[in-house]
């Protein structure tokens, strides 16, 4: 495109010249046609730059690039012994968060609230949760996330709009996120044909081994 409004420019300018110095001398169509010459040279330019800035790769760059964030409102239940390390918490929620982001970047407005509690459990508990059996966690994250009824969010063939999705995170021998149901699964990047409708799914996650080391005593 650049080289055709370059010779268009240079056919303008040229021909402005010609008018203006032939024998005839026609100064005033002359002076037009140069005019409309350097103007298509100087719009050359102009289009360039206008074009790389606002190219839709750049634009959608720079939507990439755009931190996103769960507003999360964090308890501490009462089976907490110990004090919490806050910025460890917030480690460990922007990490679950980064887990999020494809559907948070098409859809950022898709949350209407999202908590996150922190629990213990007691090693000697007579009556052991099936995750103190399963994975040894005797502490974690129960992180509950409240979805908008619009707009509607589909993903996967699962429509997440109204949903409340609950996930647990913690470390002990298999550290990582239990989603309880599909759309929660689906929710954190989770794969349609890993996913098993009516069962809870859980992904590893190396990284949340720190979860162990989340309250002080």
């Amino acid at each position: 495109m650049y080289y055709v409004l370059a010779f268009i420019a240079f056919l303008f300018f040229s021909f402005g010249i010609f008018l203006m110095v032939s024998k005839k001398k026609k100064v005033t169509i002359g002076i037009i046609c140069l005019t409309i010459g350097i103007c298509t040279f100087i719009a050359i330019p102009i289009i360039s730059i206008h074009s790389f800035l606002f190219s839709p790769t750049k634009t959608e760059t720079k939507q990439d690039d755009k931190t996103i964030d769960i507003d999360f409102h964090a308890s501490i239940a009462k089976s907490v012994k110990g004090d919490v390390d806050v910025q460890l918490l917030e480690q460990i929620l922007k990490s679950f968060t980064h887990r999020c982001s494809a559907i948070l970047k098409k859809y950022p407005n898709c949350i209407e609230s999202a908590t996150a509690t922190i629990r213990q459990y007691d090693p000697n508990d007579k009556y052991p949760m099936y995750r103190q059996e399963d994975y040894s966690w005797f502490t974690e994250i129960e992180i509950q996330i409240k979805m908008r009824d619009n707009p509607a969010v589909l993903v996967n063939d699962y429509l997440l709009s109204g949903h409340t999705m609950t996930f647990f995170i913690g470390a002990g021998t298999a550290s990582g996120i239990e989603a309880d149901k599909g759309e929660s699964a689906t929710f954190i990047g989770v794969p349609k044909d890993k996913i098993i409708k009516g069962q809870k799914i859980f992904v590893p996650v190396a990284d949340y081994k720190v979860i162990d080391q989340l309250v002080k005593n």
